[in-house]
C-alpha cells in the first residue's frame, strides 16, 4: 500500500491503476484531475512480499534515485542494509522510522487489510485480485519518488513559440517547443508531442535567430 505523510492512502496502487490514470490524470468525481503526489510517499509491505522478489528492477535505466545502472538485489535485503529500505517487527515501530504518528499509520494498514479480507476496496476502487494483506512481520517502509515520462502544460506560448509571462505580453527572447507550454493543455494526442517538438522547434529556432546578439 501506498501512504502519504500523514500515514493515510491516496490512490489505488498497482500496475493496473498507473495504467488508467491517463498520462498523470485520475477522474475524481466526474473531473480529470493531476494525480495528487503527497510527497513524501511510502510503500508499505511485509516480509511476504519482501519475500516474492526484488522490488527495485535490475539495470534499469530509468533509475534515478539510486543510479543509472544500480543491481537491486533480489532478496531486497542489500537495500534494507543501506537504509533505502526501513524495516521493524511492528506497524507501530515502522511508523516511528518514517515520521508519521504510529497510531495512523496502524489505523490505515488494518483498513487496507479489511479490504484485503472482503475483497473490495471502498476508498479507492482497487481491482479485488491485486490486494494482499499486510499481516507477516517483519514490516517494511521504502520512500517513492514520483517520477513522469510525459508532461502537459507549462508556461503558454504564441503562435510565434514566444513564452506570454503572467501579464500577457511576449516574454523578450524566450521560446518554448514541445511539451513544455505544449497546446494540449490537460489532454494528450498520442504521437503529438514529437509533432509540437517539430513544428514549434523550427518556429522557436527561426525566431530565435533573428534576435539581435546581445552587446558585451
Amino acid at each position: 500500500m501506498f501512504v502519504a505523510r500523514d500515514g493515510a492512502r491516496f490512490m489505488a496502487e498497482g500496475n493496473a491503476a498507473m495504467g488508467a490514470d491517463r498520462h498523470g490524470k485520475v477522474r475524481y468525481h466526474g473531473t480529470w484531475m493531476q494525480q495528487p503526489a503527497p510527497v513524501p510517499i511510502y510503500l508499505i509491505f511485509d516480509e511476504k512480499f519482501c519475500k516474492t522478489g526484488s522490488i527495485g528492477e535490475s539495470f534499469a535505466c530509468w533509475d534515478v534515485s539510486h543510479g543509472n545502472l544500480y543491481d537491486w538485489s533480489e532478496d531486497n535485503l542489500r537495500e534494507v542494509e543501506k537504509g533505502w529500505v526501513k524495516r521493524a517487527d511492528t506497524v507501530r515501530e515502522l511508523a516511528s522510522l518514517i515520521d508519521i504518528a504510529p497510531d495512523t499509520l496502524h489505523t490505515s494498514v488494518e483498513r487496507y487489510n479489511t479490504f484485503a479480507t472482503e475483497g473490495k476496496d471502498i476508498d479507492f476502487n482497487r481491482e479485488s485480485d491485486g490486494i494482499a494483506a499486510i499481516r507477516s512481520p517483519p514490516y517494511y517502509a521504502m520512500e517513492l519518488t514520483p517520477s513522469f515520462i510525459n508532461t502537459q502544460g507549462g508556461p503558454r506560448r504564441d503562435k510565434d513559440a514566444r513564452v506570454i509571462g503572467i501579464g500577457g505580453d511576449p516574454i523578450p527572447r524566450l521560446y518554448s517547443a514541445g511539451e513544455l507550454g505544449s497546446i494540449y493543455a490537460f489532454n494528450y494526442n498520442a504521437g503529438g508531442n514529437v509533432g509540437e517538438c517539430f513544428a514549434f522547434g523550427r518556429i522557436a529556432g527561426r525566431n530565435a535567430c533573428k534576435e539581435a546578439p546581445f552587446h558585451a
